[in-house]
């Protein structure tokens, strides 16, 4: 009578190394979007992913993201050296089976980022932009931005989508800033908070009759409150208004 042959069993060392290369197949996820995947694909238990995870993160070969990417898993260089020599120690059906369902899957994760970049009603003689990235339902940065030029609206418009990476990396590296030693030149951004890992913060920069109001969310108190004191100083707030001008209205940026 036919059986059904007994399920492999895979020894610790490849299911790490299977962790490894679906972290590399994903190029950055963090462990919230790690385990539906592994998952889908029945590489392994919920319990396994957790202590194999733990173990490899504790060995250098994963890197986490801060600030902006914060939460984010990635393959560090001594982790990427390991799947360069070990990778073929992992079944190449399975290679085949994670490299081909990352890409839907990074497709998926892609489509759930809502990136929008619209016109805003306006008084006359003026035009407002209102630009937005939702991760979740806290939008993680929305800038209102106010001018009498049509060319800088526009142009916000145009660029928005491509250097919305080096506008939170520059807000985020703020919230990293020392404690300003000049005079506070205005009272310090609102922070509100939604959750232990959820503080939005609001505040208002203008340069070259260019008003922008930025909501941004920030993953920790502390980086919260760090910004909200750096943002009171006047070589702050000037700085970071001219970098935005710089980013967001100024053509070919």
């Amino acid at each position: 009578m036919p059986t059904t042959p007994p399920a492999r069993s895979v020894p610790d060392v490849e299911n790490k190394l299977r962790l490894l290369y679906c972290i590399a197949a994903l190029e950055q996820v963090s462990e919230e979007q790690l385990w539906p995947f592994v998952a889908s694909l029945s590489l392994m238990d919920y319990l396994s992913m957790q202590i194999f995870l733990h173990d490899l993160l504790g060995s250098g070969v994963l890197a986490t993201g801060q600030q902006a990417l914060r939460g984010m898993i990635t393959l560090s260089a001594p982790g990427k050296e390991v799947l360069d020599m070990f990778s073929n120690r992992v079944m190449f059906s399975d290679r085949q089976r994670i490299t081909k369902a990352a890409a839907r899957y990074r497709a998926e994760l892609k489509k759930r980022r809502e990136v929008q970049a619209i016109y805003e009603s306006a008084r006359e003689g003026e035009y407002r932009v209102l630009l937005s990235l939702h991760d979740s339902e806290i939008p993680t940065l929305l800038i209102r931005m106010t001018t009498a030029k049509r060319e800088y609206a526009a142009n916000s418009l145009r660029v928005f989508e491509s250097c919305l990476s080096a506008i939170l990396i520059y807000l985020y590296n703020l919230a990293a800033e020392p404690e300003p030693i000049d005079s506070p030149g205005a009272p310090p951004p609102a922070v509100t908070t939604h959750s232990a890992r959820e503080h939005t913060l609001i505040t208002r920069f203008t340069t070259s009759g260019v008003l922008f109001e930025v909501t941004l969310l920030l993953p920790d108190v502390k980086s919260a409150i760090n910004l909200q004191r750096v943002l009171t100083s006047p070589q702050y707030q000037r700085e970071a208004a001219e970098r935005l001008f710089s980013l967001l209205c100024v053509k070919g940026s």
